[in-house]
């Protein structure tokens, strides 16, 4: 069953009435609409903070400590993007404007590209990282590594 909530007035959501809707053309739409929002590829964040204290030291990351590898490594493949055939999150795989590597991982029928903060592009004159920053505040889920010592994250610091 399909249903239509009317609301009435403004600033406050303030139900009405509740209607059935008895159409059965608009619920094979939704259906439709429906199944076809099945996603099976994805873009994650990840962000080496390092030792750093804020979010410019984080943006501006270029070297990665061994344990910040390691864990690159054990969430993909690292490919090479000019040319990639497959699923690439957003980054150019023709002229290598977003880099030249990345971390990709197909598990049964899913295909995840990791947008790595140390892989895409670095500006000497860009303090804030803008180019990093468009890639990362674009996807859903973004991780944070820290390195072990590094002061505790604080989200205000995003």
């Amino acid at each position: 069953m399909d249903y239509v909530i009317e609301a009435h007035g403004a600033g406050n959501l303030q139900l009405s009435s509740v209607k059935q809707l008895c159409d059965p053309t608009l619920s094979k739409e939704i259906l439709e609409y429906e199944s076809r929002m099945n996603y099976n590829a994805f873009k994650f964040g990840v962000l080496y903070a390092g030792l750093g204290s804020d979010e410019d030291e984080f943006y501006g990351n270029n070297n990665p400590s061994v344990e910040f590898e390691n864990f690159i490594e054990f969430l993909g493949d690292t490919i090479r993007l000019q040319g990639w055939p497959h699923f690439s999150g957003g980054l150019d795989v023709n002229g290598n404007r977003t880099g030249r590597m990345s971390v990709y991982k197909r598990w049964a029928s899913l295909e995840i590209m990791f947008h790595i903060s140390t892989l895409l592009p670095f500006s000497v004159d860009d303090p804030q990282q803008i180019e990093r920053k468009k890639h990362l505040g674009n996807d859903v889920v973004v991780i944070v590594f820290q390195d072990e010592g590094a002061p505790p994250l604080q989200p205000a610091m995003m």
